[in-house]
């Protein structure tokens, strides 16, 4: 009987953190207000300048973001190498998995860098949220404390993010409002215990407890918060990526492995190829089917 072959990486293991992208400012002040707001704005700049300057002048930094926006569209859809929304893009499809916990280079068919059992480890898989009830969105009374608290807790889990078991995060925004929407975290955990060890980080608390003060100090209803935990056993879970920048799971940024080799601990993207065997059905990517299993029921039983 032949050994499986293990599932091959696509992104090089890295002796620094691979960086996460969040423009949390920008994305905050774009949702902070919808489309007659932003035209408000635009056409009292407008105004404002026509007040002061010629009006040949005074159209002129309309016209210049207009030109600059129809010629840089235009450069990308011509020279794609060149595409901003191109960036980190992993071309074909992948699937993500947990590396081992070490491997060796020099010796990849003793020691590789992934295993060959799909969704071998559970993974709880955390929502955390904010959304503002107020017109002034970000602004609102008591969201400049929020944030504070946020930002310490956001920090102390990336600092112990193996105390805790957190293997990343990754933000995300909803659309169900035309501004001041939900803003949300996904974070991925290797145990509920090491999330349950977070919730009672010192960082954690002090957040938790200041929020509590403060609903109880001003009867403030607007600053809304939530959230979600989904544990999946091992064999419970699945994922795969088409022409997508790491995403999700694939941008968790916190997974280390320890390379034999050179005795450094390393960072590793938990994205492999899809074109092992195993990977190529939801089924299999479960570890429930590897071609010699036929599925019964809801679980794969030998053929």
């Amino acid at each position: 009987m032949s050994t499986p072959k293990p599932f091959r990486g696509v992104v090089s293991p890295r002796t620094k953190r691979f960086p996460l992208e969040a423009a949390l400012l920008t994305s905050g002040l774009k949702d902070l207000m919808g489309l007659p707001g932003l035209l408000c704005v635009g056409a009292v700049l407008q105004a404002s300048l026509l007040l002061v300057l010629p009006t040949r002048w005074a159209v002129l930094p309309a016209y210049g973001f207009a030109l600059y926006g129809i010629l840089s569209t235009a450069i990308q859809v011509f020279f794609p190498s060149t595409s901003q929304f191109d960036k980190d893009v992993i071309r074909g499809r992948v699937a993500g998995a947990l590396p081992n916990k070490s491997y060796d280079p020099s010796r990849p068919d003793e020691k590789p860098l992934f295993g060959p059992t799909p969704a071998a480890e559970q993974i709880v898989c955390f929502h955390l949220g904010l959304r503002y009830s107020h017109p002034l969105g970000m602004f609102a009374p008591g969201a400049a404390e929020m944030h504070r608290h946020i930002a310490t807790m956001y920090a102390s889990l990336r600092q112990e993010s193996e105390k805790y078991g957190c293997l990343g995060s990754t933000f995300w925004r909803t659309g169900g409002r035309e501004s001041k929407n939900a803003g949300m975290a996904v974070f991925y955990f290797r145990s509920v215990e090491g999330l349950h060890a977070f919730a009672h980080d010192e960082a954690h608390r002090a957040g938790w407890d200041w929020f509590n003060g403060w609903l109880k100090k001003t009867g403030h209803t607007h600053l809304g918060i939530f959230h979600e935990t989904f544990a999946a056993p091992a064999g419970q879970w699945e994922t795969i990526y088409g022409d997508m920048p790491p995403t999700l799971l694939g941008a968790a940024n916190n997974v280390k492995v320890l390379n034999e080799q050179t005795g450094e601990e390393e960072y590793v993207v938990p994205l492999v190829d899809y074109k092992h065997s195993q990977l190529r059905s939801k089924y299999g990517r479960m570890g429930w089917t590897d071609g010699k299993y036929h599925l019964d029921g809801d679980r794969g039983v030998k053929a």
